[in-house]
């Protein structure tokens, strides 16, 4: 019985190795809310976007803020000048801290 779950374990610890994706970079994040923000978006971009578990500290501060502004995705399309404007300037810094890092 120990055996079986152990055996368990280990395949499970394996599955999750190899199901594993990595945090995007912050341009792809700045994309992504790009797409959402101008309803370019279809399946599950929402969903996925919504769920997103960030393991990179700055990225996960930056999806939170982009939460915090516009609530959830689909709702972003309908957001006012000043809700844009904070939104766009979310996608600036992503979009700084790509370059930053490329150098």
């Amino acid at each position: 019985m120990a055996f079986s779950l152990a055996l368990i374990g280990i395949a499970i610890v394996i599955v999750n190795a190899i199901l594993h994706r990595d945090d995007p970079t912050p341009d792809a994040l700045a994309d992504e809310i790009e797409r959402l923000l101008s309803g370019n978006y279809g399946g599950w971009d929402v969903d996925n976007f919504e769920h997103r578990s960030l393991r990179n500290p700055m990225l996960r501060e930056y999806w939170h803020r982009s939460m915090a502004v516009g609530d959830l995705p689909e709702k972003w399309v309908r957001l006012g000048g000043e809700g844009k404007n904070q939104m766009r300037e979310i996608i600036r810094q992503l979009r700084e801290l790509a370059e930053d890092l490329r150098k």
